[in-house]
C-alpha cells in the first residue's frame, strides 16, 4: 500500500500590462493571474495486494480561480476523485495479458477544467472549457 500526497500554494500579480500605453493605467496590473488557484491538493492511494491485481484512487482538489483579467469573475474550486485497477490475466502463449479499468471523474463533478481571459478581446468575461465528466473505459493489454 503507497500513498503519495502533494500540496501547492501559489500567489500570483500582473507586474505589467504589454497592452497598456504611458496614457492609459492598466486595469490588470497588481490582479491575480487567470486561472491561477491559490492553493491546490493532491493524493494518490495504490493498493497491490497480489503481483497479479493493483488499484488505485486518486483526488486533485483546485481552489478557486479568477476567469478575467480584472478578476471580476471568480469561479468555483472543485474536487475530483479517479479510480483505476489492473488484473493479469493468466494466459498461455504471451508474456502478459493485463485488464485495466479506469474511470475518470469518479462522482461526476461538475467544473470549469481550463479557463481563458476575454479582457483582451474588449470583453471583461471569461471563457470556459467544461470539465470532463464521468467516463469509464476498459482495455486489454497483451505483451508478446
Amino acid at each position: 500500500f503507497t500513498v503519495t500526497a502533494a500540496a501547492s500554494y501559489s500567489e500570483s500579480e500582473v507586474q505589467d500590462d504589454p497592452n497598456s500605453t504611458l496614457d492609459n493605467t492598466s486595469e490588470v496590473v497588481g490582479k491575480t493571474l487567470v486561472e491561477t488557484p491559490d492553493w491546490t491538493f493532491a493524493t494518490r492511494f495504490d493498493w497491490a495486494p497480489s503481483e497479479k491485481f493493483r488499484m488505485g484512487l486518486q483526488g486533485k482538489y483546485v481552489g478557486e480561480r479568477f476567469s478575467t483579467d480584472n478578476n471580476n469573475e471568480l469561479v468555483p474550486s472543485y474536487t475530483l476523485w479517479d479510480l483505476d485497477a489492473t488484473y493479469e490475466l493468466p494466459v498461455s502463449n504471451a508474456k502478459r495479458v493485463a485488464l485495466q479499468l479506469n474511470v475518470i471523474n469518479l462522482l461526476d463533478e461538475e467544473y470549469f477544467g481550463n479557463i481563458s481571459s476575454g479582457t483582451g478581446l474588449g470583453t471583461s468575461r471569461g471563457f470556459f472549457q467544461i470539465g470532463t465528466p464521468r467516463t469509464v473505459m476498459a482495455s486489454v493489454r497483451v505483451d508478446f
